[in-house]
């Protein structure tokens, strides 16, 4: 249920611009796939690319939803962005209708450019480019209105070195289109041999003297300044029709519709869509309403139609808010799941690092403390010279004692060992008598019996 009321807002808004356009008829083709953008969705299949349309960003990044494109983010500023057709428009009478959306900050700070010329372009504005040739439809702000302003080239006016370039218009309107909530819509219908422009479904002006060859290029251009204008394009929708599509009109500007616009308004629009799922619905227009007094309601039939019509309006609007609440819901869930993931990895890293500086932490106050304790104690302490005095003669008393102690200590071992080891002189004298006394005996023996007489046997 909720996939078919998302389906619904998106191609609610797709349609929109061709529903309350005078142009779209019953004489009206479908919108040209080769040359719209948001005829179907999504709107980019991959969300890089756009079919049969080249992107151009020199000086942006711009992003590729499902069912918009934000040509300029809200930051930074200076930026460029525009998508261009990749094939030429092959008829001679056709509706360009734009939807788009623009939200910034008090002061304007961008414009957005519609171009059908000969040459792709860049992403360029009227002010900047130089030798196009074509139309040019620019919504900006002058002198602090919003304004629709029509350009012609044939490739030899330079724009940019004119000094009032807003004066060049060949037709222009008051548009609010800053901070509205809702979208805008431009349309510009080229048949018959005349130029139509409307915006939110009412004419801007007309020029039965302007007339657009075929074959030039479709582009959509967004330039802001700073502090800048975010511009989405929601869809670009290109009809082929016949030239008495166009009722005939004058050169002046208007501000209400005609008749026959308010009763194309009030038809209801069928169309069957396919979801991705393959399943089919069928999705009803509301015709727009205009605001009337309440006197215009006489009959409760009239009254109940009225309160039909609003309701059923405001059912629409309430499933895009809820279609918008639920892609919203899922970027935030999105971005909080990456922030999880990095304090996670954050915090993995850095874990070990805080236990470590914990542990820095708690000794740098050890030593705080003991550096406090130190301080106090040198701070209140007294005179401690008598405490040093009586210190000096005790270590004084001490190294005497040890030193007479070590000098008695060596004299009696000194002692000792010279009473262990001396030579003992008496019994060297008793050796060597005794060894005389022996050698004169036996030399008296040897003599004696040397002397005496020999007996032979």
């Amino acid at each position: 249920m909720h996939q078919k009321l998302s389906m619904s807002c998106l191609s609610f808004l797709h349609l929109l611009p061709l529903l309350l356009t005078p142009a779209f008829a019953a004489t009206a083709h479908p919108p040209e796939n080769d040359l719209s953008i948001g005829a179907s969705y999504p709107l980019s299949p991959d969300r890089h690319t756009i079919p049969h349309f080249t992107l151009h960003a020199p000086k942006g990044n711009p992003q590729l939803l499902s069912d918009r494109i934000i040509l300029t983010p809200p930051a930074p500023g200076y930026q460029r962005a525009g998508v261009w057709s990749q094939s030429p428009v092959p008829f001679t009478d056709f509706s360009v209708d734009l939807s788009f959306r623009v939200h910034g900050q008090e002061r304007p700070g961008g414009a957005l450019t519609l171009w059908y010329t000969s040459k792709q372009a860049d992403a360029e504005t009227v002010y900047e480019s130089r030798g196009w040739d074509g139309l040019a439809v620019v919504v900006d702000t002058v002198e602090g209105k919003g304004t629709v302003r029509a350009y012609l080239n044939d490739g030899s006016r330079n724009y940019a070195l004119e000094k009032r370039p807003a004066s060049l218009a060949f037709g222009h309107c008051e548009l609010v289109y800053r901070n509205r909530g809702i979208l805008s819509r431009l349309s510009v219908v080229s048949a018959g041999g005349m130029v139509r422009v409307e915006v939110d479904g009412n004419l801007c002006f007309e020029s039965k003297k302007t007339h657009l060859p075929k074959g030039n290029y479709l582009g959509v251009t967004a330039a802001t300044l700073d502090p800048p204008d975010s511009f989405e394009l929601f869809s670009l929708l290109t009809t082929s029709l016949p030239a008495s599509a166009i009722p005939p009109g004058s050169d002046q500007q208007q501000n209400q519709s005609p008749p026959q616009q308010q009763q194309q308004q009030q038809q209801q629009q069928q169309k069957v869509y396919t979801n991705p799922d393959g399943s089919k619905w069928t999705y009803h227009a509301e015709p727009a309403e205009s605001d009337r007094e309440a006197t215009h309601y006489t009959t409760q039939s009239t009254q109940f139609a009225d309160l039909h019509d609003r309701l059923q309006a405001l059912t629409h609007h309430i499933a895009e808010l809820q279609f918008q609440n639920h892609a919203l819901k899922e970027l935030i869930e999105k971005v909080v799941r990456r922030q999880e993931e990095v304090a996670k990895t954050i915090d993995t890293a850095i874990s070990p690092k805080l236990s470590r500086i914990e542990d820095v932490k708690s000794q740098l106050q050890s030593l705080h403390l003991l550096t406090i304790d130190l301080a106090n104690t040198l701070t209140n302490s007294k005179d401690h010279t008598a405490d040093f005095a009586r210190l000096k003669q005790h270590i004084e008393s001490k190294f005497e004692e040890s030193g007479r102690r070590v000098v008695e200590n060596v004299h009696q071992r000194v002692e000792t060992v010279v009473k262990e080891h001396r030579v003992r002189w008496g019994w060297v004298l008793l050796a060597v008598v005794g060894a005389q006394v022996g050698g004169v005996v036996g030399w008296r023996v040897w003599k004696k019996r040397r002397g005496g007489v020999k007996k032979y046997l």
